[in-house]
């Protein structure tokens, strides 16, 4: 089991599962469940990434480089805790 920190980065952002199931969180609370073939495109998006089970997950992703959101008048900026 895995749960990684909310992040965020400056880019618009393909992510397919290919391999187990992983959740993707939001920092407004939401919550979805990823199985292989569901894929996800987000862009600036406060989110963390889990693993609910034992088994192993894999992931492929796109990152391309976007303008910042900007939500009520401010440029959200990249957040990486890592």
């Amino acid at each position: 089991k895995y749960e990684g920190p909310m992040h965020r980065s400056i880019t618009l952002d393909y992510i397919t599962v290919t391999q187990g199931v992983v959740t993707l969180s939001t920092d407004d609370g939401s919550t979805v469940t990823l199985r292989p073939g569901d894929t996800v495109v987000q862009r600036g998006t406060m989110h963390k990434w889990g693993n609910p089970s034992d088994e192993w997950a894999r992931l492929t992703s796109v990152m391309v480089q976007a303008r910042p959101v900007v939500v009520d008048g401010k440029e959200m900026e990249a957040v990486w805790p890592f």
